[in-house]
């Protein structure tokens, strides 16, 4: 599947409008290749699939972060910023251009994931939970102010 994409995810060009869209590509591809189809289990008789495929339970990304791979972390749609230093995370080196220090991570959860790999997705989880946060309360702190203009308001 790698093989057919002109850009490997390993050694990506330093244009992020090049870069998103062969990303988020692989990520499709992997989602329609792999499950529920490939995977080594089949469906009727993998529980996981069952629950994703069901409804019941989880969905097709969190198969695939089990099964084949996290893939880029985002942050606000975009790939993971440098430090001032120039480092993404302190083990990479400065001006690192590597997919995987640039928040690509290779591995699953299955079988371990490295501990820089463990960190960027952690980073991401963390975004997601405060924008959710943020966006909870803007809508409550909207909700109570049209709720206070019209509590005078009077239907005859």
């Amino acid at each position: 599947m790698l093989s057919s994409l002109d850009v490997s995810p390993l050694h990506l060009p330093d244009d992020e409008t090049v870069v998103m869209p062969v990303l988020m590509n692989l990520a499709t591809q992997m989602q329609r290749e792999f499950v529920p189809g490939r995977m080594c289990v089949p469906f009727p008789y993998n529980q996981l699939l069952m629950m994703t495929v069901s409804g019941a339970k989880g969905s097709n990304t969190n198969t695939i972060q089990m099964a084949l791979g996290l893939g880029q972390q985002l942050f606000d749609g975009r790939r993971v910023k440098r430090m001032n230093s120039g480092k993404t995370l302190p083990c990479f080196f400065v001006a690192d251009k590597r997919a995987r220090a640039m928040g690509y991570a290779r591995g699953r959860f299955a079988s371990g994931i490295h501990p820089a790999e463990y960190t960027i997705h952690a980073m991401a989880g963390r975004d997601g939970l405060i924008d959710t946060a943020v966006k909870t309360s803007r809508s409550g702190h909207l909700q109570r102010c049209l709720i206070k203009g019209l509590e005078s308001l009077v239907m005859h």
